[in-house]
C-alpha cells in the first residue's frame, strides 16, 4: 500500500500528500488531483499514467527537474527527470538507498502495462485493438500450447520443434513449419525426379537384357585366345622370315668380306715385309753416314791444329829501332855521311825485301792450310746433311712400317669379328598352336549375338542406377513423413487460437462484463451493450472491474487502484465499487472535484 507521494516541480505542483486504504483526493478543477496519479505512475514505470515514456512535459515551467517520490509499507521509491531525459531511478529498503534501473525495477514490481492496466482503469481502454488483444493473451491464463498441439495431433512433438512452438505466436510458428514442409516437398520433388530417371533407365535395361540374344561367354573367351594365338604365330613368323633372309643375306655378304679381308692382309703382310727391309737399310746408311762423320771430324781437327800452329809461327818483320839509322851512327852518334847512308839504306831495302818475301810465303801457306780446313769442313756438312737425310728417312720408314702394322692387324681383328657374325645361328620355325577351322566356326556362330561386353555394360549401368536410386532413399530418408508430420503440425497450430480463445471465454467473464475481442473497446456486459455504448458512470464500472480482473490473473498483484472523477457514478454504483475493490483488497484512491485547493481524506 503507498502511504505518501511527495512531489516536486511536477506539473507545477509542489505537494506532499498522504494516503490511507480508501483516500479522496479533493479540490477544484485543475488542483492536481490527476497529477497525483501521473506521479504513481511516473515513480513505478517512468511513464505518465497512458504509458508515455520519459514525459518532459510535466516538469513544470521554467525549471530543468522534477522528482517524485512514493513511500510504501515495505519500501520507498524515488525517481527524478531532467529536461534532457536523464532520469534517476533508487529505491530504499531497510533505511538503505540503492539505486537501479527499470528492467530491475520490472523484475521487483512487474511489467508496465500490468501496472497501468491496474492503477488506472482508463489505461486499456486508449490502447489499440491489436495491444488489447496482446495483453489480454499474455495476462489471462493459458492452456500449456505444447500439450493442446500434441492432443490435437495425436501424437509427440518432437524435441527441436517444441522450441519453436513455445516460443513464437502459433500462427507464425505454422508459417515456419509450412516453410520447412515446402522446403521438404521441393527436395521431395527433385528426389522423385532424379528416381524416376533412374527407375526409367533400370526398367530400359532390364527389357534390353530380357530381349537381347548375348553371345557365350566360354566361346567368346575360347574365341579371343585362339585369335592371340594366331595373331602371334603370325607376328612369330614374320621375325622368322626376317631373321632368316637376314642370315642368308650375311652368309653372302661374309664369302665377299672374307675375301677382301684376307687379300687386304695378304697385300699388308707383303708391304710389311718391305717396309721392314726398308727400315733396315736406312739404319744401315744412318749408321755408315754417322762413321763417315766421325772420320771427317778427326781431318777437321788435324787441319785446324796446323792452321793454329801456321798462326802462332808468323815471322816478325823488322822495325825501325832494329834497323840501322840513315842520320847518325848507331855506334859513336855522329852523322852519317851520304856514302854510309846509301849503303845502309840498301842493307835496309835487302832485309825488309827478304821479310816480305818470308811473310809472303807463310800467308801461301795459311791460305792453303785454310782452303783444306773449309773444303773438309763442307765435306763435313754435307755428310751431316746426309746423315740427317737418311735419320729422317730411316724415321719415315719406321712410321709407314707401324702404319702398315695397324692396319694389318686392325683387318685381322675385322677378319675375325666379321667371322663370328657369319657364324649366326640360323633361326627355327614357329609351331601353328591355333586351328583357323575353329576359328571361322566360332565367329560364324557369334555374327548375330551381342557381345558380352555390351551385357557387361548393361549390367554395370543397371549396378550403377540401383546404387543411386538407393542412395537417393538413404538420403531423403523420412522426408515424407516429414513433410505429413508439419502439414499435420501446421494444420494443428492454425487451430491453436481457437482452442486458446475458448479458454479465454471462460475467464474473460466476470460480474456483470464480458471481454469480447470482435467488438469495439473489446468489452460488453453480459447483456450485450457494448463499452462504447455505455455512459461515463458505466463505463467506469466497468473499467474497475476489468482492472480488478486483470489484477487476478497477473502473477504481481497491484495493491493500488485510481480512481478518477468518481462523482460520475451514481451511489448505488460507487457502492457496488467499494464492495468490489474491497473484497479484493485493493488500496483504493478517489478523485472528487469541489471547492478549495487539493486536499485528501482518509477514510479508512
Amino acid at each position: 500500500m503507498i502511504l505518501k507521494v511527495e512531489l516536486e516541480n511536477f506539473m507545477g505542483c509542489n505537494e506532499t500528500v498522504d494516503l490511507g486504504m480508501r483516500t479522496v483526493l479533493k479540490g477544484h478543477n485543475g488542483s492536481h488531483k490527476t497529477t497525483i496519479l501521473h506521479a504513481i505512475a511516473f515513480a513505478l514505470c517512468g511513464t505518465d499514467a497512458w504509458g508515455n515514456q520519459a514525459p518532459v512535459f510535466m516538469i513544470s515551467n521554467e525549471m530543468d527537474k522534477m522528482k517524485v517520490i512514493v513511500q510504501t509499507e515495505k519500501s520507498t521509491i524515488q525517481r527524478s527527470l531532467t529536461r534532457k531525459k536523464s532520469s534517476n531511478l533508487k529505491i530504499k529498503i531497510n533505511d538503505v538507498w540503492t539505486p537501479i534501473n527499470q528492467t530491475s525495477m520490472v523484475q521487483f514490481i512487474g511489467p508496465i502495462e500490468h501496472i497501468l492496466s491496474v492503477l488506472n482503469p482508463k489505461y486499456f481502454f486508449t490502447l489499440s485493438d491489436q495491444k488489447k488483444k496482446t495483453l489480454i493473451t499474455n495476462i489471462f491464463p493459458k492452456e500449456d500450447r505444447l500439450k493442446l498441439l500434441e492432443e490435437i495431433l495425436g501424437h509427440p512433438v518432437r524435441m527441436v520443434d517444441s522450441i519453436d512452438v513455445q516460443k513464437r505466436d502459433p500462427l507464425r510458428a505454422a508459417n515456419v513449419f509450412a516453410e520447412r514442409r515446402r522446403s521438404l516437398s521441393h527436395d521431395a520433388a527433385k528426389r522423385d525426379g532424379k528416381a524416376s530417371i533412374h527407375k526409367a533407365r533400370i526398367e530400359e535395361i532390364n527389357s534390353q537384357l530380357s530381349n537381347t540374344v548375348f553371345r557365350n561367354k566360354h566361346d567368346e573367351e575360347h574365341l579371343d585366345l585362339l585369335l592371340k594365338r594366331k595373331a602371334e604365330y603370325e607376328s612369330n613368323l614374320k621375325v622368322y622370315m626376317a631373321k632368316n633372309d637376314f642370315v642368308k643375306t650375311v652368309a653372302s655378304e661374309w664369302d665377299v668380306k672374307k675375301k677382301e679381308l684376307e687379300g687386304k692382309i695378304q697385300t699388308l703382310s707383303e708391304d710389311l715385309k718391305i717396309a721392314e727391309k726398308d727400315v733396315h737399310d736406312a739404319s744401315d746408311k744412318v749408321h755408315f753416314e754417322k762413321l763417315s762423320a766421325v772420320g771427317r771430324e778427326g781431318t777437321v781437327q788435324k787441319f785446324r791444329d796446323e792452321l793454329d800452329t801456321l798462326l802462332s809461327t808468323t815471322p816478325q818483320g823488322p822495325t825501325t829501332q832494329s834497323l840501322p839509322s840513315l842520320d847518325h851512327c848507331p855506334t859513336c852518334s855522329q852523322p852519317v855521311s851520304k856514302r854510309h847512308r846509301d849503303r845502309i839504306s840498301e842493307e835496309n831495302s835487302k832485309v825488309k825485301d827478304e821479310y816480305e818475301k818470308k811473310l809472303f810465303e807463310h800467308s801461301v801457306k795459311i791460305g792453303e792450310a785454310r782452303a783444306k780446313l773449309d773444303k773438309v769442313l763442307e765435306i763435313l756438312t754435307t755428310e751431316k746433311t746426309k746423315q740427317a737425310d737418311a735419320e729422317r728417312y730411316r724415321s719415315k720408314c719406321s712410321i709407314n712400317y707401324s702404319s702398315i702394322r695397324s692396319n694389318l692387324d686392325a683387318a685381322k681383328r675385322d677378319l675375325e669379328k666379321e667371322t663370328e657374325k657369319a657364324s649366326t645361328t640360323p633361326p627355327v620355325a614357329p609351331e601353328k598352336n591355333f586351328s583357323q577351322e575353329r576359328i571361322d566356326e566360332l565367329e560364324k556362330s557369334m555374327e548375330t549375338r551381342v557381345p558380352t561386353n555390351v551385357r557387361d555394360g548393361l549390367l554395370e549401368d543397371l549396378h550403377r542406377h540401383t546404387l543411386a536410386l538407393d542412395s537417393l532413399n538413404r538420403d531423403y530418408a523420412g522426408i515424407d513423413e516429414n513433410i505429413e508430420y508439419y502439414f499435420k503440425l501446421e494444420e494443428a497450430l492454425k487451430r491453436i487460437p481457437e482452442r486458446e480463445m475458448a479458454l479465454l471465454e471462460k475467464v474473460m467473464s466476470f460480474g456483470d462484463y464480458k471481454l469480447d475481442t470482435e467488438v469495439s473497446g473489446m468489452l460488453t456486459t453480459l447483456s450485450g451493450i457494448p463499452y462504447t455504448m455505455m455512459s461515463s458512470g458505466q463505463k467506469m464500472c466497468a473499467e474497475v472491474n476489468l482492472s480488478i480482473q486483470i489484477n487476478e490473473n497477473i502473477p504481481r498483484k497491484i495493491t493500488t487502484i485510481f480512481i478518477d472523477d468518481a462523482e460520475l457514478v451514481d451511489p448505488e454504483g460507487v457502492a457496488e465499487l467499494n464492495r468490489i475493490i474491497k473484497s479484493a483488497h485493493l488500496q483504493c484512491i478517489q478523485t472528487k472535484v469541489c471547492e478549495g485547493k487539493l486536499r485528501s481524506e482518509v477514510k479508512e
